[in-house]
This record gives C-alpha cells, structure tokens and sequence, in this order.
C-alpha cells in the first residue's frame, strides 16, 4: 500500500477475529515474520497467508478477507468506527 509523499504510518489495525480471540476486535498487525505489515517511509508492506491471523474469515478457502487501516504517530487519538469508542495515547487512526 503506498500513502502520500508526507505520510509516515507506524502501526497498522485490523478489526475482526484473530486465530486466539475468536471475537471481532481491534488488534495491532505488526509483522511477526508470518503475517503482519512492515512499513517503509510512505509505504505499509502487507503480508498474509490464507486461513492466519489477518485473514478475518481465519479459513484456509483460497479468499483473504482484510478489514484493516494503517496509523501514525500523534500525541493521542480518538477511535469511532465499529462500534468502538475508546482514547489511546501513541498512534492516530
């Protein structure tokens, strides 16, 4: 995924099950050496593998499903999406 010129994400989001919550939620994809996103100035390097975390159908059917969204770096940020509403300090959606 490339971002504008002066976009410098840092963490991206997923919303939706992950292999040991079962529940759709918020979580960080940070590359884990299997899945996750990598990030390269203005660029978010996505890697997924059908049926693991980040596939949120978390079935091996040959289709990824990716609700997802890169951040960046700010004093504190404010979450409304999904009915989610929640106040963290570090990253900004």
């Amino acid at each position: 995924m490339c971002l504008y010129a002066n976009t410098r994400p840092v963490k991206f989001f997923k919303f939706g099950p992950t292999p040991d919550n079962p529940v759709d939620h918020l979580y960080e994809f940070s590359f884990n050496g299997e899945t996750g996103a990598e990030f390269s100035g203005n660029e978010v390097i996505l890697h997924f593998v059908d049926g693991k975390r980040g596939d949120s159908d978390l079935t091996k059917n040959g289709i990824i499903v990716d609700p997802g969204t890169p951040a960046r770096h700010t004093e504190r940020i404010f979450i409304v999406g999904h009915g989610i509403y929640g106040r963290r300090r570090g990253n900004k959606i």
